[in-house]
């Protein structure tokens, strides 16, 4: 029967039209679905915050590491069920554990590596301000990149302090920082 009830669940995200369709792509907030994640790092979920744990569990995955194992359900916080935020696609207030997700709050109104080519006349070396945040298994947080303008140097600053390690990748060019990519380790 529970399998029954999480197919259907499922189904109804995957083909549901009840909600309001909305372009994210020009929004310096992250597709709701990721940014409804950075409410339990912003906000955690403790009796000093006020904030009630809420949680729907589905299943959990196992991985090759037998210490290790993904947890897929549902999590709910209250700054999620604001009237100015949008749904995520699991609903109002909830977000789906199901993994891990980067995203990004462009805090400037201009993405960090928006001055990408020196010979544009606007062009700036711009100090970055973007705040990225993640969702791995057993872990969240949130992260900036640092730019020395004068060696044209990038560095992350791990903002919540925690004991992983954050590793990207980005393409050649010389004037900013594109990302290609990122790897997120932590001691599991």
């Amino acid at each position: 029967m529970r399998k029954i009830v999480i197919l259907i669940l499922l189904l109804s995200l995957a083909f549901g039209k009840g909600q309001i369709v909305r372009d994210f792509g020009s929004s310096p907030e992250p597709v709701p679905s990721a940014a409804s994640l950075s409410s339990f790092v912003d906000t955690p979920i403790s009796l000093a915050t006020g904030v009630p744990s809420i949680e729907i569990p589905f299943f959990t995955l196992p991985t090759s590491n037998k210490n290790f194992s993904i947890s897929v359900g549902l999590n709910y916080h209250t700054y999620n069920a604001a009237v100015d935020k949008a749904a995520s696609n699991v609903g109002l207030g909830w977000s789906l554990a199901n993994g891990g997700v980067i995203s990004r709050t462009i805090t400037n109104g201009v993405r960090d590596e928006e001055y990408d080519d020196p010979a544009k006349p606007n062009y700036k070396k711009n100090l970055y301000d973007d705040i990225y945040y993640y969702n791995v298994p057993g872990n969240s947080g949130k992260f900036k990149f640092v730019r020395d303008t004068i060696n044209n140097t990038f560095t992350v600053n791990n903002i919540s302090g925690n004991n992983i390690k954050i590793e990207y990748t980005r393409n050649s060019n010389t004037s900013t920082l594109i990302l290609t990519s990122f790897k997120i380790t932590d001691s599991k």
